[in-house]
């Protein structure tokens, strides 16, 4: 009877083992899903509706984006339109490209390798 309790307890442990690589094994899916969804269009369409409506509570004025696209180690913009509070065009770039580290961001660090302007207009 003994040895059935402990084989018991033993089973009871694989069982909690599996379920944990189970729950670890999803999260890391959905994680490489979620990250690898950021480089299609509708992935980068999420991300700039999710983000523009942050960035533009914390500036004066309003941010518009018309295609947002990450590349693993660059963010491409593309329609890029600034308007200041009363809603004038502030600045107006056909693409903005920033290459950057994407390892740094995970030290909390923007380290900025590069950045290209297309075509920018400025109204002053």
């Amino acid at each position: 009877m003994r040895w059935r309790r402990t084989r018991h307890r033993h089973h009871a442990g694989w069982w909690v083992l599996v379920v944990a690589l189970s729950l670890v094994s999803t999260v890391v899916v959905l994680a490489l899903a979620a990250f690898l969804s950021l480089r299609t269009e509708w992935g980068g369409g999420l991300a700039r509706d999710l983000a523009l409506p942050r960035v533009n509570q914390t500036i004066a004025g309003r941010l518009e984006v018309e295609d947002f696209r990450y590349r693993g180690r660059s963010v491409e913009l593309r329609g890029v339109l600034l308007r200041d509070p009363e809603g004038e065009k502030v600045a107006e770039l056909k693409r903005v490209l920033v290459v950057f580290s994407p390892l740094a961001l995970l030290r909390r660090h923007v380290d900025v390798h590069e950045v290209i302007l297309e075509h920018p207009a400025l109204a002053l």
